[in-house]
């Protein structure tokens, strides 16, 4: 089984990640996250309404360039921002969708919802 090693800051898609062997230890993390799977609450890219007007261009920029897995650097680089202000916009989308992780967000992105707010944005 191999797990995330979140104490060493990800670089670019260089994610290291643990790797454990020993099968009680397995068995424990598999419990765990049957019992999270258990008591999650589905999530199927259902978002609250969000004003157009709200969302900035650059914001367009950030979430177009998540989707296409170009790094938050190169995104804040290209704004002639800084990295916290990519972060910043980041979270928006997250409070705007009511998505909880980059996958959901993602899935936001591609969904009807998603889809028709990028088209009355171009």
């Amino acid at each position: 089984m191999f797990v995330l090693d979140y104490a060493v800051p990800d670089e670019e898609d260089n994610q290291p990640a643990l790797m454990i062997t020993d099968p009680s230890l397995v068995a424990l993390l598999c419990r765990i996250y049957d019992q999270q799977w258990e008591r999650a609450t589905p999530w199927v890219g259902e978002a609250p309404a969000v004003a157009g007007d709200e969302i900035t261009p650059r914001m367009w920029q950030v979430i177009k360039g998540m989707w296409e897995r170009v790094p938050l650097k190169t995104i804040a680089h290209n704004n002639g921002v800084s990295l916290s202000t990519i972060h910043g916009d980041r979270q928006k989308w997250f409070n705007l969708t009511g998505a909880r992780s980059e996958m959901q967000l993602g899935v936001w992105y591609v969904s009807k919802e998603g889809t028709e707010l990028r088209r009355l944005a171009e």
